[in-house]
């Protein structure tokens, strides 16, 4: 067997001399460099088998495409609002509201179905962990909001009703604390979900859409 011609890069020529339709005898072929597996390699490819040294291009996240760089945080602010609406309605739903009770486990749900309209419209874009819980803290704190204003609505009359039918030394005084802790929900309320939200956004990130998770 002969060496193949051409320099550095390929393995070993076919017998007879040089690579199928090359010079008589050997030599390069035309052009100067030979190529694949008879000669060297083109200017800025690695050596066969040599793997070379490339950088990935800019803002690869190592999941086959590169990554948008890193937008502004207002890029979120629709999935935000999707993600808000989602859980503050779910929270309202008699029976299904229960699921609250449980570390405001329906903020995960409002807050998956936001990344996923997300996502699915930027499929490049890349989210922080960081990101992802003030995503779901300002989620959450929409969520609380909504709940607290349609709470507030539909018991209001009722309560009315039901202090109606108290002694007035009742209604003045028992009235009072009632319409006090209805109004501190429109704080209580957002403030504690916001909290969690910011705990599920952060999971959301790292466990349900890490392949979406910005790593530097």
């Amino acid at each position: 067997m002969n060496q193949g011609y051409g320099g550095g890069g390929g393995g070993w020529g076919p017998p007879g001399g040089g690579p199928p339709g090359g010079p008589p005898g050997g030599g390069m072929p035309p052009g100067g460099m030979g190529y694949g597996g008879y000669g060297g390699t083109p200017p800025g490819v690695p050596p066969y088998g040599g793997g070379g040294n490339f950088p990935p291009p800019p803002g690869f996240q190592g999941q086959g495409e590169p990554a948008d760089p890193p937008g502004p945080f207002s890029r979120l602010l629709l999935p935000i609002g999707i993600a808000g609406v989602i859980s503050g309605l779910l929270g309202v739903i008699p029976l299904v509201g229960v699921a609250n009770c449980c570390f405001c486990a329906l903020n995960m749900a409002g807050i998956a179905a936001g990344f996923g309209i997300h996502f699915s419209r930027n499929r490049m874009d890349r989210v922080s962990a960081g990101e992802g819980a003030a995503f779901g803290a300002l989620a959450g704190t929409l969520s609380g909001l909504i709940m607290a204003l349609i709470s507030y609505v539909t018991t209001r009359g009722n309560l009315d009703q039901a202090f109606a039918r108290l002694p007035m030394s009742y209604q003045r005084d028992y009235g009072e604390i009632a319409r006090t802790a209805q109004t501190m929900s429109f704080v209580i309320v957002p403030a504690i979900s916001a909290a969690f939200g910011a705990l599920w956004g952060f999971i959301a990130i790292i466990a349900f859409f890490k392949s979406k998770k910005r790593t530097n």
